[in-house]
């Protein structure tokens, strides 16, 4: 890792660390390499749908979040402030209660409207959900 990304990277902990969405989801960065983030998230069961699984706002919410990590190591600016503008999610499989999922983003194309792709697998490695999303970039900060 350089250490342009090893900065934003460690940046992105930080900012992370005391966001409320995050915590209330228990949303953890665990990796961040140059356009690819790794979050990972525990199905809790207040997160379970009526049919016991991952409720689809959950996988969205992850895969949402990714998408903007990904955004943000791409720029190699932690302070970036993008908002989505568009997002689309297909549903794979079911994420099993108590499992934790792996959502990975990678920043496909774009600086002032990036696009990423994200998939979210369970901890076998099945593809529970998949997303590509279209971000706008609102202010930049540079960290």
């Amino acid at each position: 890792m350089d250490d342009e990304i090893e900065r934003t990277f460690e940046a992105l902990l930080a900012v992370f660390e005391h966001a409320g969405y995050r915590k209330t989801m228990g949303m953890h960065i665990r990796r961040g390499e140059g356009d690819e983030a790794v979050i990972e998230c525990l199905v809790a069961p207040q997160f379970a749908n009526t049919q016991g699984v991952a409720h689809g706002g959950l996988l969205s919410g992850l895969i949402d979040t990714a998408a903007g990590i990904a955004s943000k190591l791409a720029a190699r600016d932690a302070k970036l402030r993008v908002a989505t503008v568009s997002l689309t999610v297909n549903y794979h499989r079911p994420g099993r209660v108590g499992q934790t999922l792996r959502a990975v983003g990678r920043h496909v194309s774009g600086r002032s409207t990036p696009c990423c792709s994200v998939e979210v697998r369970d901890p076998g490695g099945n593809l529970v959900a998949s997303g590509v999303a279209t971000l706008r970039v609102a202010s930049r900060g540079r960290s």
